[in-house]
């Protein structure tokens, strides 16, 4: 199954900014031109939305597969991220669970990953708890 990635299309660094071509829209091509550009990238899709609703984060991205973790990042440079999202997407790819382990992650976007989100598949192992594993003190 391909990794994708999700851009915003619609970010801006300057929310005040009515520049013609925001600034998502650059992102998204700096990343499209570094999957071409990267001959290990086949297994890496690519695709733009709307708004991913973090306007006071731009730009934001997403790096998803079926059953695998998907990485919400925010933050995001057009010029300085695009190599470094590609990278972590091709090691999602490899990835059977889609856990790109801390130390393989570039060093540039460690600290923009704003969440991790658990696969909602039947394949992802399901969580158990129940009341007795719930301190109520804490």
């Amino acid at each position: 199954m391909p990794t994708t990635i999700t851009i915003c299309r619609t970010c801006r660094y300057d929310r005040t900014c009515d520049a013609p071509v925001r600034d998502g829209m650059r992102f998204l091509k700096r990343v499209e031109d570094e999957i071409a550009a990267d001959p290990d990238a086949n297994g890496v899709h690519l695709r733009a939305m709307r708004c991913m609703a973090c306007c006071d984060k731009a730009c934001a991205a997403q790096i998803a597969a079926d059953g695998k973790m998907t990485y919400v990042f925010f933050g995001l440079d057009a010029e300085q991220n695009a190599a470094d999202l590609v990278a972590f997407a091709r090691s999602h790819e490899r990835s059977a669970d889609g856990v790109v382990p801390f130390g393989e992650r570039p060093e540039a976007i460690k600290k923009k990953i704003g969440t991790r989100i658990a696969p909602l598949t039947d394949a992802a192992p399901a969580v158990e708890t129940t009341w007795d594993d719930h301190d109520e003190n804490a």
